[in-house]
């Protein structure tokens, strides 16, 4: 296990125990993959499994605990469905991704909203605007199209539900 992955897993680890007890008896792991397989991300999930490309290896703790609190806010609602439902969720989730449509778009507002409510605005807000220095217009236009909130956004909404 290299460096990067071996404190990411501490990070999501800590976050686990502080925040997310309904995760702590599942084994979460960290995996890292080349940023060239999915270059528009900095994580995503796969039931247990956080998976990150190495293009935010390079982040700071504050910034990788708002990404990994996201991202397990999505393992929570993943292991609440059954195999089937996770399938048929992921197949669901995969179209929407491709074709952008309002079902994603959805998903990725409500998570950040809960990342938020879970007390993680700040790290979002910070991983956010790290994402806007290191991003492109064009990509940075699509993510927010996607759903994803901008740092004005996200520290908007935590300043109006007292989380800021």
């Amino acid at each position: 296990m290299n460096k990067s992955i071996k404190e990411s897993q501490k990070i999501v680890d800590q976050l686990i125990k502080k925040s997310f007890p309904e995760l702590r008896d599942k084994n979460i792991k960290v995996f890292e993959i080349p940023k060239w397989i999915v270059w528009w991300v900095g994580g995503f999930v796969f039931k247990r499994f956080v998976i990150i490309t190495k293009n935010v290896t390079n982040l700071d703790k504050e910034s990788l605990k708002g990404l990994f609190a996201h991202e397990l806010c999505h393992v929570e609602d993943s292991i609440k469905r059954t195999y089937i439902q996770e399938t048929i969720q992921a197949i669901r989730e995969s179209l929407s991704w491709l074709f952008n449509t309002l079902y994603s778009k959805n998903i990725e507002r409500k998570t950040d909203l809960r990342t938020i409510k879970k007390g993680y605005a700040k790290e979002l807000f910070k991983y956010s605007s790290e994402r806007e220095k290191r991003k492109p217009k064009k990509t940075l236009i699509a993510l927010y199209n996607r759903g994803y909130l901008s740092p004005k956004q996200i520290k908007s909404y935590a300043k109006k539900i007292g989380k800021w």
